[in-house]
């Protein structure tokens, strides 16, 4: 019986992460009107329970058989990363034909060296229209010559790399982590860097950050104070772990690209579960007749443009 931890996790089916699973499976109908059966639909780390698959299926994304097993017309259309065996082979008994990759999904993305990416099969499963990296790490940095090298978001510039190549294919990132502060988050003092040439740059997001951390934890990023986040409660800094994300994703945006942050929604952080941030951010060419700085403010000003706090009971507010 699978017993980890992500996995009793999705098997408990909290509301407020099942408000989530719909904006998943909304985003997929949206760009399934437009999959072309190049790349996949969706490349997504389901765990044991494949919920957001079976959500799929529900809504037609994803077609069955008459025996219950993935339709031929969908056998390129979603492939999910599990790197447990049990929970795999629980995919697998309950989704018939499921393309599973054994493997984490760094070793996937091969790490987060920039000198090595999946090649041949799968570099086109990462190629995938929408990613649906659904974790439940805290944000953690590495320090590193220069500077703090964050994993996932190195996986993620990966991701974006491979879908800049030719031929081009924007896309989608569907990304939920634990906002939690932690121990490495003490290694982000100097965090006042991430932003304050942001804040300067956009008053869209100075403001918008302003709502999200507080104008007092601003006017601490605003300068280059050694501990800008002196003093802040868990509530702050819980709430810069969730506009660092954003920001950190948007400086391994490829040249010649832009983000747009759809959604972004918290719940947790009560009742004993711990506080988590979901996003959905799209990834498009940018217009060709901007000015590289132009086209960064337009990323910049949308990162924080919807953040909705999910309540226990699953409604949106």
């Amino acid at each position: 019986m699978v017993t980890r931890p992500v996995d009793e996790a999705m098997a408990e089916d909290r509301p407020a992460k099942a408000a989530v699973r719909q904006r998943w499976v909304d985003c997929l109908i949206e760009l399934d009107a437009r999959w072309e059966g190049r790349e996949p639909l969706y490349l997504t780390l389901p765990g044991a329970e494949g919920r957001d698959v079976a959500l799929a299926v529900q809504h037609g994304v994803i077609a069955l058989n008459e025996a219950g097993s993935i339709a031929e017309e969908s056998l390129h259309k979603v492939v999910a990363v599990e790197r447990g065996q049990e929970a795999a082979l629980q995919l697998r008994r309950r989704f018939p034909g499921l393309k599973i990759l054994d493997q984490p999904i760094q070793s996937l993305v091969r790490g987060e060296g920039l000198t090595s990416y999946p090649e041949a099969e799968h570099r086109v499963w990462c190629r995938a229209l929408v990613v649906n990296l659904d974790l439940s790490a805290r944000l953690e940095g590495e320090a590193r010559a220069g500077g703090i090298s964050f994993p996932v978001v190195s996986w993620i510039g990966k991701l974006a790399v491979l879908h800049a190549q030719e031929p081009i294919v924007p896309w989608t990132l569907l990304l939920t982590m634990n906002a939690e502060p932690s121990l490495a988050h003490e290694g982000l003092r100097d965090i006042g860097t991430l932003f304050r040439e942001n804040i300067s740059l956009s008053p869209a997001f100075r403001e918008r950050l302003a709502d999200l951390v507080g104008p007092t934890a601003v006017e601490g990023l605003s300068t280059e104070a050694t501990d800008p986040l002196g003093g802040s409660d868990d509530q702050t800094l819980r709430s810069v772990v969730v506009a660092a994300i954003p920001k950190l994703i948007a400086g391994v945006v490829p040249e010649g690209w832009v983000m747009r942050s759809e959604w972004c929604l918290r719940y947790g952080g009560e009742s004993g579960h711990a506080g988590m941030i979901a996003y959905r951010f799209d990834f498009t060419l940018a217009d060709g007749n901007l000015a590289p700085v132009e086209r960064y403010k337009h990323t910049v000003d949308d990162l924080l443009r919807s953040v909705e706090r999910i309540e226990e009971d699953g409604t949106v507010l």
